[in-house]
């Protein structure tokens, strides 16, 4: 009789602590028996946004690069990339510039086409900036003028006078001083910005059938400054060419626009960005100019090597 009443005691313990455990709810969390996923009996989790234009930034020496602001114009988006390098944004189809920018890099400039209903993903290269940024009060300007790096033995100088409301604006924000960049870009590098062409000038501005090939590039960071007061900009010209223009690569309209006022290589600016000198000739078809002897320039697309007279032709 007692062994019978310890084995319904030991059948009456075993339902009792069943109960309770059924009644713990979850762990962790996660309902016993749940995937993972929300399980019965809760709210389904919130959809994960979906994006149609990826990309990942990456530093010279191959490393995914993070903390990089990623504009992408027109409309305007705006993003930064995570500790891995990647970005992501969900924007409207079309033609659109995505531009890459960090404090102490090269700006990056490409243009994309997101087609209707598709996706697009983008690999950027971010080069070193070879210059220290130069710390401007917008009430004083600069007292001697921004000199670039020399490339070629070349350099570019900005000159930024007292502004007229006293201050800058960067991306839509008001500033009373700006870290500004003045960058002579190495031409022998991979360049930061499409060439000027058919597809990226104004029908007007087209001098030639292919590409031109750049005399020199200067970058002026932030590429999203705005003056009050026009600035001064003197581009190097390493070659000696006779200069007609000066282009600056605009992201608002995806497009090389000449700069007014322009007196040889001197132009007075309002923004930053990219500007440069190219060589152009009014004939369609063909390409003569002067140029280091035995160096080797790009012009359309291909490489012409110049002549010991310092001369090169390009048909």
């Amino acid at each position: 009789m007692k062994k019978i009443i310890q084995i319904l005691f030991i059948c009456f313990l075993a339902v009792v602590i069943g109960f309770s455990l059924s009644g713990c709810g979850s762990v962790g969390g996660i309902d016993e028996g749940d995937d993972g996923d929300g399980g019965d009996g809760g709210e389904d989790p919130a959809p994960q946004p979906s994006f149609n234009f990826t990309g990942t930034v990456y530093g010279q020496n191959g490393s995914p690069f993070g903390g990089v602001g990623v504009y992408v114009f027109s409309p305007d988006y705006t993003a930064t990339t995570n500790a891995s390098g990647i970005f992501a944004l969900n924007i409207a189809a079309g033609e659109h510039v995505l531009l890459t920018s960090r404090p102490g890099y090269l700006d990056s400039y490409q243009i994309f086409n997101l087609p209707e209903g598709g996706s697009e993903s983008q690999p950027v290269l971010l080069l070193d900036a070879p210059v220290t940024p130069v710390n401007v009060l917008a009430a004083t300007g600069t007292t001697t003028p921004i000199v670039s790096n020399s490339v070629d033995d070349s350099t570019a100088t900005l000159s930024i006078p007292a502004q007229n409301p006293a201050s800058f604006a960067v991306n839509g924000q008001t500033r009373s001083s700006e870290s500004i960049s003045l960058i002579n870009v190495d031409l022998n590098a991979p360049l930061p910005v499409p060439l000027p062409s058919p597809a990226t000038l104004a029908p007007e501005n087209v001098v030639i059938g292919g590409k031109q090939a750049p005399v020199s590039l200067v970058s002026i960071q932030p590429a999203l400054l705005n003056m009050n007061t026009a600035a001064t900009l003197d581009m190097p010209n390493p070659v000696g060419i006779g200069v007609t223009r000066i282009l600056r690569f605009d992201p608002e309209t995806h497009r090389w626009q000449p700069v007014v006022n322009t007196a040889g290589t001197t132009a007075p600016i309002l923004q930053g960005g990219v500007y440069g000198i190219f060589y152009e000739e009014q004939r369609i078809g063909s390409i003569r100019g002067s140029a280091a002897p035995g160096s080797v320039i790009w012009i359309a697309g291909e490489m012409v090597e110049v002549g010991a007279d310092g001369t090169f032709f390009f048909n």
